[in-house]
């Protein structure tokens, strides 16, 4: 995907502290050191793998702190994950 004004990244987050899943599923306040999602498949996938709870998606456009949106993640029930990639 190439950088545009309309870009936008993926991160698990942290409810309660707002805090990005890192790979290692620690968590981090830097969006540098935090993973990052091509898919809502892979971000559900990962949540699963690593025991994950109380996470939101946040979609984070152009690069900004301010201009996010979040949604609650699915409970961790392998059933939840779509059939294809979103």
């Amino acid at each position: 995907m190439s950088a545009s004004s309309n870009a936008c990244k993926r991160f698990v987050e942290k409810t309660s502290t707002r805090e990005l899943l890192k790979e290692d599923g620690t968590w981090t306040i830097n969006d540098a050191e935090a993973m990052e999602f091509d898919s809502l498949r892979s971000m559900i996938r990962t949540c699963l793998r690593l025991k994950v709870e109380d996470a939101k998606l946040l979609l984070r456009f152009d690069g900004s702190r301010t201009l996010n949106m979040r949604f609650q993640l699915p409970p961790r029930s392998a059933e939840n994950l779509p059939k294809r990639s979103i």
